[in-house]
């Protein structure tokens, strides 16, 4: 880590923001995560290239059955690896960051530094993709025909929208 860290460290010890460095330890959800992770992509290339096998709902339940702890923990990120709206390597260089500090590899300061650095390819650009995947589920006329417009006088216009 640069010197940057330990300016991070000397601002985020003068603030409110409370050290969970020792609570994420405790916890170890980095195994759980990547081991949910991959069972979901496992669901949904199992299930999604054969849409006929299992419906929507089905589907959707299996997911939530076998991937309970991240869609009770981490619901946002179920629905983004389930909707493929994720990139899956961002995702796990996340998972790996948590890791580095469960592991006291880092502490919860350097984490941050380093999920600062990934926050941007994984939200923003997970943003563009599902933008781009609504864009191409909406089919717009290349070409689109106008009916023929008929030339008439401000007279002519005149007549017919007052006659009424």
């Amino acid at each position: 880590m640069s010197s940057d860290s330990i300016d991070l460290k000397g601002f985020m010890n003068s603030g409110k923001n409370n050290d969970h460095t020792c609570h994420i330890r405790e916890k170890k959800h980095s195994k759980q995560l990547f081991d949910d992770v991959g069972a979901l992509l496992s669901l949904n290339e199992r299930y999604n290239t054969h849409p006929n096998v299992i419906d929507k709902t089905q589907f959707e339940d299996m997911c939530k059955t076998n991937c309970w702890f991240l869609y009770r923990y981490y619901t946002d990120i179920f629905m983004k690896v389930k909707n493929k709206e994720i990139d899956i390597m961002t995702l796990y260089k996340f998972i790996k960051v948590l890791e580095m500090i469960e592991q006291e590899k880092i502490d919860q300061y350097q984490g941050e530094q380093l999920v600062a650095e990934i926050a941007k390819t994984l939200y923003l650009d997970s943003c563009e993709r599902k933008s781009k995947k609504l864009e191409n589920s909406v089919k717009v006329e290349e070409n689109p025909k106008f009916e023929p417009v008929n030339n008439i006088s401000w007279k002519c216009y005149k007549e017919l929208n007052t006659s009424k």
